[in-house]
Formats: structure tokens, C-alpha cells, sequence
């Protein structure tokens, strides 16, 4: 947890966002409760992919909760370690629920609050 915890700090730092440690401790709460290993490669990808989020968005660069949850689930699914169940909706059931997500999306982004941002 030690190596994790200074990985996460590290990249925030490195990307000139504010580090709080409430995030950090939300992801480590994630892991536990999903039963996961903690990963050094893995702070850089999260923090990665909610930056992506943010310039998807048209959004100042940041961290948060929300985009952290949303990058975890576009990371690793919705379900524990070892399950094969994803909060990803694939193109069929994308088609049956006549949903975009935003792997097909390309004018609505569905945040894990179930909040929708439309882009233009």
C-alpha cells in the first residue's frame, strides 16, 4: 500500500493537480471491496484516464471522485476481481437499451452518477 500510495501522490504532483488524500483513500476502499491487488502501474492509469475524461469533457484538468469512478470502471469493469460482470453495456445491449457509452458515444457521456453530458 506504501509503494501504491506514493505512485498516486507522485502522479497527481507530476500533473500539477491537487492531491487530496481523501481520493486516495477512496481507491484503496475500492480495491479492498473488490478484492483487487494493488498495482503501481495502476495510479498512473487511473489519473490517466480521468484526465482523458477531462479533455473528453472539455473540462479543466482535475480530480475527483466522480471521474475517478468513472475511469475505474473504464478500467477494470464494475465487477469484483475474478467476475466476469462489467458496468460496461456492449454494442447489443447498448442497441436493446438504446444507450451510448462512452467507448460508442460520440454526442452523449454517461457519468457514473447517471448524469449525462452531451457534447457537441
Amino acid at each position: 500500500m506504501e509503494h501504491y500510495s506514493f505512485r498516486f501522490r507522485k502522479v497527481v504532483e507530476a500533473h500539477s493537480l491537487e492531491y487530496d488524500p481523501e481520493l486516495l483513500e477512496f481507491l484503496l476502499k475500492r480495491y479492498k471491496k473488490e478484492n483487487r491487488p494493488l498495482r503501481c502501474s495502476e495510479p498512473r492509469d487511473l489519473i490517466h484516464r480521468s484526465l482523458d475524461i477531462c479533455r473528453y469533457l472539455n473540462q479543466p484538468p482535475g480530480l475527483s471522485r466522480e471521474l475517478l469512478e468513472l475511469a475505474w470502471i473504464n478500467y477494470f469493469g464494475a465487477g469484483k476481481a475474478g467476475q466476469n460482470k462489467t458496468g460496461y453495456f456492449g454494442p447489443a445491449r447498448c442497441r436493446a437499451k438504446n444507450i451510448l457509452t462512452p467507448p460508442a458515444a460520440d454526442k452523449i457521456f454517461v457519468l457514473p452518477s447517471g448524469k449525462s453530458e452531451k457534447i457537441l
